[in-house]
Parts: C-alpha cells; sequence; structure tokens
C-alpha cells in the first residue's frame, strides 16, 4: 500500500502541471469581428479584436 503522504506529493505535483501547461500562449484573441459597410464613395472596413493577455511577455501585442 502506498502511504497517503507519498499520494498527496503525487496530486499536488501533478495539480501544479496542468496549470503550468494551461498557459502556454502569451496572449490569446478571445473575439473577432470585422464590419464591412458599403456607402457611395467606397466600402468602409471596421476591424474590433479583444485580446487576452496572459503574461508579462504577452504585452508586446497590446500595441497598435
Amino acid at each position: 500500500m502506498i502511504p497517503k503522504h507519498t499520494l498527496i506529493i503525487i496530486f499536488l505535483i501533478f495539480i501544479t502541471q496542468s496549470k503550468i501547461i494551461a498557459q502556454k500562449y502569451d496572449a490569446e484573441v478571445v473575439n473577432y469581428r470585422s464590419l464591412r459597410v458599403m456607402k457611395k464613395d467606397g466600402v468602409v472596413e471596421t476591424d474590433s479584436i479583444t485580446i487576452q493577455i496572459n503574461n508579462r511577455v504577452g504585452d508586446k501585442y497590446t500595441k497598435i
């Protein structure tokens, strides 16, 4: 039989590993919308992007 404290340690290692793997991207696009409107003198296109920054490295994607 495996001791209880060994099982707890294995469980804690498993939980921390899954948290590390969960955020493998610096930033993610959460929502992307593209709107095109036809006017007399042409087409107006408006893009709206919502970005989720997951860590400090992802700050580079905030500059437009």
